[in-house]
């Protein structure tokens, strides 16, 4: 949301934590990440990725594509 508002995002470590621990229960089974599902196949998580970009990550999204807020 806060990329289509072109508004930055500061979210507390705790809010952060418990998106991460929810999006790693989201099942990644083909069936429940087929198109029209609520999230794409899960993407490639790099080594020490910040904790929003892992939870976007698995949840199919791609961060790094959106526009950057000034």
């Amino acid at each position: 949301m806060a990329a289509s508002l072109g508004t930055g995002l500061d979210l507390p470590d705790e809010v952060l934590g418990a998106a991460l621990a929810v999006a790693r229960l989201v099942p990644t089974a083909p069936a429940a990440r087929a198109p029209g599902s609520a999230f794409a196949a899960a993407l490639d998580v790099p080594e020490g990725a910040a904790p929003l970009t892992e939870t976007l990550r698995l949840l199919g999204r791609a961060p790094e594509r959106w526009p950057r807020v000034v």
